[in-house]
This record gives structure tokens, C-alpha cells and sequence, in this order.
């Protein structure tokens, strides 16, 4: 999955981001933009990542589940 089809997937749970002309990411990697989005620590990063690799595994929305408490 390159980063245009993430960042559609992310639109697709945040339809507000779609909206926008500029959003700002200012963290590297996935644990990181999920713990700071979250403030959940290391555990809940870890449970996410997992969550989007097994999304995407089985052809569905990676951020099936994460955004819609799900």
C-alpha cells in the first residue's frame, strides 16, 4: 500500500481530513502517529499496528476498527 491509498483510507474514517487543503503529520512512522493521535502508550500502538497489518492482509480498509471504536 503506497501513500496515496493510506492516506485515501485515513479520508475514508476521517472524512473531515478530505476537507482540508493542508494537514500536518509531525511524527515518523505508525506507532508514533498513533500514540500521539491516541496518547494511549506503546500497548494500544502495538494493538493498532497489528489491527491495520491484519486489515490489510485480508484486502479490507486498514483503519477498519481503529477510528470507529470498532
Amino acid at each position: 500500500m503506497n501513500a496515496e491509498e493510506y492516506w485515501q483510507a485515513l479520508c475514508a474514517k476521517n472524512p473531515a481530513l478530505a476537507e482540508r487543503e493542508v494537514v500536518t503529520l509531525k511524527v515518523n512512522g505508525l506507532k508514533a502517529m498513533v500514540k500521539q493521535a491516541h496518547d494511549k502508550g506503546f500497548e494500544h500502538c502495538w494493538q493498532v499496528s497489528e489491527t491495520i497489518r491484519k486489515n490489510m492482509s485480508a484486502g479490507r480498509n486498514p483503519f477498519d476498527g481503529i477510528f470507529n471504536g470498532k
